[in-house]
Formats: C-alpha cells, structure tokens, sequence
C-alpha cells in the first residue's frame, strides 16, 4: 500500500493547509492518525470507491455533499448506524444526516432505509405475535365460555329429566291401578276384580 503524499498544499483550502501544515507525521494505518484517516477517505470521488471492500479504510459516503468521510462512531458492520449518535458525521450536518451510505451495505441504502426497514420488520413482527396472543385468548375464554354453558346445561337437563321420569313413572302405575279397579284391564282378571267388590247380600 502507497503512503498518502500530503506535502502539495497549492490547490487545498486555507483552513486544510493550515492543519496540513501541522501534521508532520502520517500512517497508512487505518485509524492510527485521524487526518491521515481523513483524507485517505476525502479522496474517494465516488460512492463504489468510498464504500469498496478494496478500501481499508471505515469510510463512508454522504450522498447530499458527494463526500467520501470517515466513519468510526461505531465499528464494522454498524457503520451505517452512526446517524442514530451523531449528526455532524457529513459536511452538511443534520440536513444530510439521514443519507449516510455504509458498507457492508451498497450506495443504494441510506441510513433512513436501513432504519425503516428493521422498524417495519420489527413492528410486522410485534403485530403478529399481538395477533396470535389474542387468538389464543380468544379461544381460551370460548373454551371456558362453553364449558361453563355446557355445565348448567347438564345440571338442568339432569334435574328435569328425572322429574319427567317420576312423574311418568306415577302416572303409569296410577292408570294400571285405575283400569284393574274399574275393569278396564281385560280378560279374567277385571271380572274377578268386579266379582270380588261386589256385595253377597243384596
């Protein structure tokens, strides 16, 4: 890897030579040297070369001021949370905040992306356990909601139908009583009935 020439200050800003001028030593290193880290980055001119896996730099790109920046307010692979901590990672602040692009993830996906994304996920997530809980209670209070009818059902109809069945039972035995007394059973047995019942002596 080839060491950064930072020595021809011609054709850089005021304030950046004057920092330039103050640096007397430099590291290919990544993150051993914040302006050698700063402008290993600043140099990247497109969003491919800021974010590509050759660089070994954590840079990331700010795609409103089209700046290559470097990036260590959280490690790999969370570089493109960095927004959620700061906003004054990108040249133009809080207006560009949310526009941070970061590897491992392409230029296609900011920050304000990436964050919507995993909201949206998480929320889908949320509502469906929500809605499987409430149909499991739903279901549980049905259960216990016909066992309960059911139960009464039962005690009722149990009551009701032994009372039908004495109640039968007494009418039956009260009609063969009847018919036996009045003759009305038929055969030997009636007249025997009647001869029994009548008197002797006129």
């Amino acid at each position: 890897m080839t060491h950064l020439d930072l020595t021809n200050t011609q054709n850089l800003p005021p304030h950046i030579a004057s920092l330039l001028s103050t640096a007397h030593n430099t590291s290919s290193i990544p993150g051993d040297n914040d302006l050698d880290l700063f402008f290993h980055c600043w140099i990247r001119p497109h969003c491919p070369a800021c974010l590509s896996a050759s660089n070994p730099y954590p840079c990331s790109w700010c795609a409103t001021s089209q700046t290559c920046v470097p990036n260590t307010v959280y490690p790999y692979p969370f570089g493109i949370l960095s927004p959620l901590k700061t906003a004054d990672l990108c040249p133009l602040g809080w207006r560009e905040r949310w526009e941070l692009r970061a590897r491992p993830f392409s230029c296609r996906c900011s920050s304000m992306t990436f964050v919507s994304v995993v909201v949206a996920v998480l929320a889908t997530l949320l509502g469906l356990c929500l809605i499987w809980a409430g149909v499991r209670v739903v279901r549980w209070a049905g259960r216990k909601w016909r066992g309960r009818k059911q139960g009464r059902w039962t005690v009722v109809w149990t009551r009701s139908g032994s009372g039908e069945s004495r109640d039968a039972a007494t009418s039956t035995a009260t009609d063969v009583q009847r018919r036996r007394d009045t003759g009305g059973g038929g055969g030997g047995g009636g007249r025997a009935a009647i001869d029994e019942t009548t008197p002797l002596l006129v």
